[in-house]
């Protein structure tokens, strides 16, 4: 598997900002609230997590776009900070093709995208180069549906 961040671009009210990652290591420094574990914090969101809801993000960010090499893919993910349901994915092989979905954070009953992406995390994992893999909800029952496939593992308020 192999992932390397390009840069993080947050399009805020009055401004666009753009933070470029170096190959190897990047070192961030600053005084003290400058936005340096907003960095990590907004890249873990593009990824999925919760939006890092500081006053000064809630205030000022509109959306944040990482690009990012998976696998031999070059992927931009967008996410509106208004927005904790999808990602805006993008995204180019390396034979010069260009696709973009909408991935939803949760699983849908249909596919978004071939015919085993059914939500964001198995798109990341397909253009890592990683198999999509789905489980059976209940592993005794060789009839019983397959995880992930439109309907939540856990109940309400549980992971």
């Amino acid at each position: 598997m192999k992932l390397r961040f390009e840069y993080l671009q947050l399009r805020c009210r009055a401004s666009v900002e753009t933070v470029r990652f170096a190959e190897r290591v990047s070192f961030f420094h600053g005084e003290m609230s400058a936005g340096k574990s907003s960095i990590p914090a907004l890249i873990d969101f593009c990824l999925g997590g919760r939006f890092p809801a500081t006053p000064a993000l809630k205030q000022e960010l509109v959306s944040v776009a990482l690009q990012a090499r998976m696998g031999t893919n070059t992927v931009v993910i967008e996410r509106v900070a208004q927005d904790a349901g999808s990602a805006q994915v993008t995204w180019q092989t390396a034979a010069g093709e260009t696709y973009m979905v909408s991935a939803p954070m949760r699983p849908r009953a249909e596919p978004i995208f071939g015919e085993d992406v059914f939500s964001f995390s198995d798109l990341i994992l397909r253009l890592l180069g990683i198999p999509v893999v789905k489980v059976r909800r209940r592993t005794y029952d060789s009839d019983s549906p397959l995880a992930g496939r439109g309907k939540r593992l856990c109940p309400a308020g549980r992971s």
